[in-house]
């Protein structure tokens, strides 16, 4: 059976989260605005805008990352019989444990 395809897609999470965050990119519109009116080098403008998008990049890298794996680090996207295998396996091992 095929297992269903519950993903978002990474690229739609990417833009959306920089939708979200275009607040951030304050600091580069006034590099450039002082590009044009005091004549810093472009290229401050286009460092801050790098450094954003690594920034959002990395965020939703780690997000994605997250909602892969379970609380017990463990694959969300199981089948049912995986899931029933795992259940009876943290079973067997809270009867194996001893309180002490």
């Amino acid at each position: 059976m095929k297992k269903p395809s519950v993903d978002g897609g990474f690229i739609l999470c990417l833009v959306l989260n920089m939708i979200f965050q275009l607040g951030w990119t304050v600091p580069a519109w006034v590099l450039l605005i002082l590009h044009f009116i005091i004549g810093i080098s472009l290229w401050w403008f286009v460092a801050a805008l790098a450094v954003w998008f690594l920034i959002i990049l990395g965020i939703t890298i780690f997000l994605a990352a997250v909602t892969r794996t379970g609380s017990d680090g463990t694959q969300l996207n199981m089948t049912v019989e995986e899931q029933r295998a795992r259940r009876e396996e943290i079973r067997e091992k809270s009867r194996n444990m001893t309180v002490r």
